[in-house]
C-alpha cells in the first residue's frame, strides 16, 4: 500500500505554510478560538533574545537541536542538489565541521541525539526499491517548473534507524510494514518514542478502517514506544485519527503530542504517562497544534500553531498543566515552529521561513522568567544563573545552589547518567557568565573520562541441574541468578560439595580458627555455601569472622581451595527479604576468576535431595560448630553466564581565571557526582526511606557551592580592577569521586586542554590544592585535613586563625580517598574543609532543608581567607612526603597489618593491582615497590583484582618477611617485603 500524503513534523508545516489555503485566523469554533486572547501586545523580543540565524546552507533547513553537552548540533536539510529530499545532518561545534549522518538515498528526517551523544536515531525510507526512480522523477518535475511545492511519503518503507554519531553502524530498530517515523529518546536513553501506522498492515485491520487508511493516512497513525534497541514494543494511543509529533518530559515520565481528529484540519496537544495512562489535553485551539517540546524545567510546552492563519505558523507556549491559555512568543509573519532547547533551557532553536521561501534554524536566548509569569507560573528557583546570584558571598545564594543540585531534577547526579550533562553543561554556563577561560579539552570546559559504568546479564545464561532423581526446573531471576561480578563462560556438569558456611579465618587468639573445609576436596568442583556468618554467635566471634565472611572472601577462599564455582545460598534462618542476591547493574567491580551465582532456598534443598534437611544443617552450623561438609551424591551442575561491562563517560567541569603574570595556579575544587537512584554498593539507604533518590545535599552540594561562589567573587573582582591575586586560580567541580576519585585522578594524569598523558609533575603548574567535600553541616567546628602534605600549612592556617572565630581542627593525614588525594601523589600540597560526617551520610536523607545554611556561607568565608593568604605569594608552599608513622588515618579497613601501598581504583580492567603511589617509609617502598607497579602476587596468593589483595592482606602476619611479585613495564619483579604492624 502506498499512501501519499504531506509527511508529519517538518514536512507538515513545510506543507501548509506554503498551501493556497485561505483558511481564516484561528480556525475553528472551540472556546479559545479568538486568535486576540492569545496574542499579547508585547513584541517577542519579551522573549526571545538577540533572535538570529543559525543555518544558512541548502534549499531548505530545519528541525535542529543541540547535544546535552552542546558539542553537536544535529539537523535536517536538503542541501544535496542530486536528492529532492532531506538527510540528516551533524555539525560539530567545537570544529565547525558538518557531516550527513543518513544515507544520502531517499528522504531522511526527524533526528534524535542519544542523551549521550554517541548515536543519532532518525526515520528514513532509503530502503524502497523505487526511492532512486522517486528521486528522479521529483528533480525532473522541478525542472519542468511542475513539482509540488512539498513532496513526500507517507509510506511502508519508512522506518526508524539509529547510527553511531558519523551515520557508521546503521541499524533498522522497527522492521516493520508500514510509517514509522518521528522518533525520540527518553531523558536516560533507554526508550524511544516514535509514530506509526504499523497497524494499518495487520491481518486484524478491517476492511472499513484499511479503506480509510488508504485514502488518509492520518487517520490510522499512533504513538508507539519502544526500547532503545528496538525491543519491547507497543501501542500507546489507540483513537482514530493522526497521532504524531510525540516527545518525552525531562523527568521521562511523560509523552507529549498532538493529535489530528479524523478528517480534520485542526490538530490538539495532549499528554499521558509513558505507559498510556492519564491522558490530558492541553490546548482547544480549533487550530493547527504541532512539533510540541518540553522546556527542560518540565514547566510548560512550546509549540507552533497556525492561529494566526495557515500562512502564518507562531511559536506558542502552554503549561504542562493545561490550566492557562497558550502563549504568543512569536510575531513574525510565515513560518515559526519546530522548537527545540538547549538542555538548561537558556537557547532556544526553531524553524523560520524566510522571504526568499526558504526555510532555515533560528536561535535566541530564552527568556523563561517573563514566559513564566506571561503564564501564571512559578519563578524557576531551582535554577540558580548567574544574574540571580551575587558576586558576594551569601547564604541565599548557597541556598540556591545546593537547592539546585540537590533537587529531584538531578537524580542523585550519578557518574556519566544524563543529569550530570545537564548539571555540568549548567555550570559550564555559569562560569563562562562569569568571565573564566574554559580549562578543559578543545576549549571547552569540559575534559571526559571513561569509566566501567554498569554490567549487563547477556543471552543464553543458564544453571543446569543433573541428578539420579528428578531434575529441578530452573528460572534465571526467579530461583537462580549470577553474582554481577561472576566469572562468564561454559562450566560443563561438575559435582556439589556442601562447604556449610564458607568460611576460613584464623584463630586470633582469643578465639579458635574456623575451618569450614576440614577434609574436604573441592578440586573442580562446585561448592554451596551459605551467604552469611552464624547466626546464634556471640558478637565477639562474629567480629573474628566478620573480615573473612563477605562474598569476595567467600569465593577467593573457594577458589584458593581449587574450587570451579560458588553457588551461595540465603538459608531460612536468615529470615532475608530477597532470597537472591540482587543483580545490581551499578554494583561495578572486577570479575571473581570463577562461576559465582545465587539460588534460592527451594532449589538448594532440591540440590540436597530428600536425606538432607536445609534447615536443619543451618541450625547446626548457626551455634558455631563446624561440621565436616560432604559431597552431594549423584549431583552434577553445569552452567553458562555471560556478564558484559558497559562503559561510560564522566566529566570533569574546568575554569581558569588568569592574573597577569602569575607563574603558578591554585587549585580550588569539589566534586558535583553522587549515588543516582537506588541502592548501590555505597549506599546507607534503608527500607524506611521513602525515596530511592540520593540527593547529594550536603555530599557534595555544598562544596560545589563552594566552587561556585568562590569564582563568583574572584571574577567580579577581577572585572571591577580589585583582584589581588599573584596567582592563577583553577576552578573545578569533579566527576567520579563516588566511585573512586575518578575524575580528579584522570586530571592529575593527562593534561585537562588535549586530554592526553600529562608530562612533567603537575606542582609546576599547580601551587596547591584546596578541596571541599561536604561542608554543609557545620556544628561546633570544621576540619581541615591534609597538613601533613606541607610543613608550612601549620602557620598558614595560625595566620587565618587568629582572625577568625571559626573553630578548626587540624588533621594531618593527607592520604583520606577524596579529591584530594590524587593532588597529593602528584606532590602538590593538599588541604580539604570537612565538617563530618552525619546519620544522613550516603542515604537519601542528605537533603537540602538539612543544611546549616549560615555556616556553609562561613565555611565558604574561611575557604576564601586561604585563597587569600595563598595568593599573597607568587609560589605555593612546600611539599612534603609524609611518613607512615603520621599516617594516622581513620579509615581503618580493619587489617593487622599495612604496606604503605596506595591502589589506583581507576583502573578496574587491570589484572592486578595497580599502585597509584606508596607512602613514604612504608613496607611497600622498603622493598623496592614503586608507584605504577602492578602487584600480580603477595604471600602466594595470586591477585587479579583488589578483592584478592584485600584477601591476602588479612592473611600475611605482621613483621614477617614474605614474597610481592609485581609487573612494572611489562616484566615481572620479585621483592622480599617486611609487613608493618598497624596496631
Amino acid at each position: 500500500m502506498k499512501i501519499i500524503t504531506p509527511l508529519l513534523g517538518l514536512s507538515l508545516v513545510f506543507a501548509v505554510s506554503g498551501c493556497q489555503s485561505s483558511a481564516k485566523k484561528g480556525h475553528g469554533t472551540s472556546q479559545n478560538s479568538n486568535p486576540a486572547s492569545f496574542s499579547d501586545t508585547t513584541s517577542e523580543s519579551q522573549y526571545l533574545k538577540g533572535s538570529h540565524q543559525w543555518s544558512f546552507t541548502g534549499k531548505k533547513t530545519g528541525m535542529g537541536s543541540l547535544s546535552l553537552d552542546r558539542r553537536y548540533f544535529v539537523f535536517q536539510s536538503e542541501r544535496d542538489p542530486k536528492n529532492p529530499f532531506d538527510q540528516i545532518y551533524v555539525t560539530d561545534l567545537a570544529s565547525t565541521k558538518t557531516w550527513r549522518v543518513s544515507t544520502g538515498s531517499g528522504g531522511a528526517h526527524q533526528a534524535s541525539l542519544h542523551p549521550q551523544t554517541n548515536k543519532v536515531i532518525f526515520a528514513s525510507n532509503h530502503s524502497d526499491p523505487k526511492i532512486k526512480q522517486r528521486m528522479k522523477e521529483l528533480i525532473e518535475l522541478r525542472q519542468s517548473g511542475k513539482a509540488p511545492r512539498y513532496d513526500s511519503q507517507f509510506d511502508e518503507w519508512t522506518e526508524v534507524y539509529e547510527s553511531n554519531l558519523y551515520g557508521k553502524k546503521l541499524k533498522n530498530l522497527t522492521r516493520s510494514v508500514g510509517y514509522d517515523s518521528e522518533a525520540s529518546y527518553s531523558p536516560d536513553g533507554q526508550w524511544i518514542v516514535f509514530a506509526s501506522n504499523r497497524h494499518s498492515y495487520t491481518p486484524k485491520m478491517n476492511a472499513q478502517a484499511l479503506a480509510l487508511a488508504n485514502k488518509n493516512a492520518m487517520s490510522a497513525v499512533d504513538i508507539y514506544i519502544m526500547k532503545s534497541d528496538g525491543s519491547q514494543v507497543r501501542r500507546l494511543t489507540q483513537t482514530p485519527g493522526y497521532d504524531g509529533g510525540p516527545s518525552f518530559s525531562p523527568d521521562g515520565q511523560h509523552i507529549v503530542w498532538y493529535h489530528f481528529p479524523e478528517n480534520s484540519h485542526s490538530s490538539e496537544l495532549f499528554t499521558m504517562k509513558v505507559d498510556g495512562s492519564d491522558v490530558r489535553q492541553l490546548t482547544k485551539s480549533g487550530a493547527m497544534a504541532v512539533a510540541p517540546t518540553y522546556h527542560p524545567s518540565g514547566d510548560y510546552i512550546v509549540y507552533g500553531s497556525s492561529l494566526q492563519g495557515y500562512r502564518n505558523f507562531e511559536l506558542y507556549a502552554v503549561p504542562t498543566q493545561g490550566n492557562h491559555e497558550p502563549l504568543r512568543i512569536t510575531h513574525t509573519s510565515g513560518l515559526d515552529s519546530l522548537p527545540q532547547f538547549s538542555s538548561d533551557g537558556s537557547q532556544i532553536f526553531w524553524t523560520r521561513k524566510l522571504a526568499d521561501g526558504k526555510s532555515q534554524i533560528f536561535s535566541a536566548k530564552w527568556q523563561d522568567q517573563t514566559v513564566r509569569a506571561q503564564l501564571k507560573l512559578k519563578p524557576d528557583t531551582l535554577t540558580p544563573t548567574y544574574a540571580h546570584v551575587s558576586p558576594e558571598i551569601k547564604k541565599q545564594d548557597v541556598q540556591k545552589w545546593i537547592e539546585y543540585l540537590a533537587s529531584e531534577k538531578m537524580q542523585g547526579r550519578y557518574t556519566g547518567s544524563p543529569e550530570e550533562t545537564i548539571y555540568t553543561d549548567f555550570i559550564a554556563r555559569q562560569f563562562q557568565k562569569m568571565g573564566l577561560r574554559p580549562y578543559g579539552t578543545n576549549k571547552t570546559y569540559f575534559q571526559e573520562f571513561e569509566f566501567v559504568s554498569e554490567v549487563q546479564l547477556g543471552e543464553h545464561n543458564y544453571f543446569k541441574v543433573s541428578k539420579s532423581a528428578t531434575t529441578p526446573k530452573t528460572e534465571l531471576g526467579i530461583n537462580w541468578t549470577p553474582l554481577t561480578f561472576s566469572k562468564s563462560g561454559t562450566l560443563r556438569p561438575k559435582p556439589v560439595v556442601f562447604a556449610g558456611y564458607g568460611i576460613v579465618a584464623p584463630e586470633d587468639g582469643q578465639h579458635p580458627g574456623y575451618d569450614s573445609y576440614v577434609g574436604l576436596d573441592v578440586q573442580d568442583k562446585w561448592v554451596m555455601i551459605f551467604r552469611y556468618l552464624p547466626e546464634n554467635i556471640s558478637v565477639e566471634r562474629r567480629q573474628q569472622l566478620l573480615l573473612y565472611s563477605n562474598l569476595r572472601a567467600k569465593i577467593i577462599t573457594a577458589k584458593n581451595k581449587g574450587a570451579i564455582g560458588v553457588i551461595f545460598v540465603s538459608g531460612p534462618n536468615s529470615q532475608v527479604k530477597e532470597q537472591l542476591i540482587h543483580f545490581n547493574k551499578r554494583s561495578v567491580s572486577a570479575a571473581a576468576t570463577l562461576h559465582a551465582l545465587s539460588i534460592t532456598d527451594d532449589l538448594a534443598q532440591n540440590l540436597l535431595g530428600s536425606d538432607k534437611n536445609l534447615k536443619a544443617l543451618q541450625t547446626t552450623l548457626d551455634s558455631g560448630k563446624t561440621e565436616t561438609g560432604f559431597e552431594i551424591v549423584g549431583m552434577l551442575v553445569g552452567a553458562h553466564t555471560t556478564i558484559s561491562s558497559k562503559t561510560s563517560k564522566g566529566r570533569n567541569v574546568l575554569a581558569y581565571l588568569p592574573v597577569a603574570g602569575a607563574k603558578t595556579t591554585l587549585a580550588i575544587g569539589a566534586h558535583g557526582d553522587h549515588l543516582g537512584v537506588g541502592k548501590n554498593a555505597s549506599s546507607l539507604m534503608t527500607d524506611k526511606d521513602t525515596t530511592a533518590i540520593h540527593f547529594g545535599a550536603d555530599d557534595n552540594g555544598s562544596g560545589v557551592s563552594g566552587v561556585m561562589e568562590l569564582a563568583h567573587y574572584y571574577s567580579h573582582l577581577k572585572q571591577t580592577g580589585k583582584l589581588q591575586l599573584k596567582q592563577n586560580v583553577l576552578f573545578a567541580v569533579w566527576s567520579g569521586e563516588e566511585i573512586g576519585v575518578l575524575g580528579s585522578t584522570h586530571f592529575t594524569k593527562f593534561n585537562s586542554l588535549n586530554n592526553k598523558p600529562r608530562r612533567g609533575n603537575l606542582n609546576r603548574t599547580f601551587s596547591a590544592y584546596l578541596n571541599m567535600d561536604m561542608i554543609g553541616r557545620l556544628r561546633q567546628s570544621v576540619s581541615v585535613q591534609g597538613i601533613g602534605s606541607s610543613s608550612e600549612w601549620p602557620s598558614v592556617i595560625e595566620a587565618i586563625a587568629v582572625r577568625n572565630e571559626m573553630p578548626m581542627i587540624a588533621q594531618e593525614d593527607p592520604y583520606l580517598p577524596t579529591d584530594a588525594m590524587p593532588f597529593y601523589l602528584a606532590q602538590v600540597p593538599v588541604l580539604s574543609l570537612f565538617t563530618g560526617v552525619h546519620s544522613e551520610y550516603h542515604t537519601p536523607r542528605d537533603t537540602a532543608e538539612k543544611i546549616n545554611w549560615q555556616g556553609t556561607e562561613e565555611i565558604i568565608h574561611l575557604a576564601r581567607q586561604f585563597v587569600d593568604q595563598l595568593g599573597q605569594s607568587t609560589w605555593g608552599p612546600k611539599y612534603q612526603q609524609i611518613d607512615q608513622k603520621h599516617n594516622k588515618s581513620s579509615r581503618n579497613r580493619g587489617f593487622r597489618v599495612s604496606l604503605g601501598t596506595i591502589p589506583d581504583y581507576s583502573h578496574s580492567e587491570v589484572k592486578g593491582v595497580l599502585l597509584s603511589g606508596v607512602v613514604k617509609g612504608g613496607s611497600a617502598e622498603k622493598a623496592g615497590v614503586r608507584s605504577g607497579d602492578v602487584i600480580v602476587k603477595l604471600g602466594g596468593v595470586t591477585i587479579e583484582s583488589i578483592y584478592d589483595y584485600v584477601y591476602s592482606l588479612q592473611s600475611i602476619k605482621p613483621n614477617k618477611k614474605t614474597k610481592i611479585v609485581v609487573l612494572r613495564d611489562g616484566q615481572k619483579a620479585e621483592f622480599d617485603i617486611v609487613p608493618q604492624s598497624k596496631e
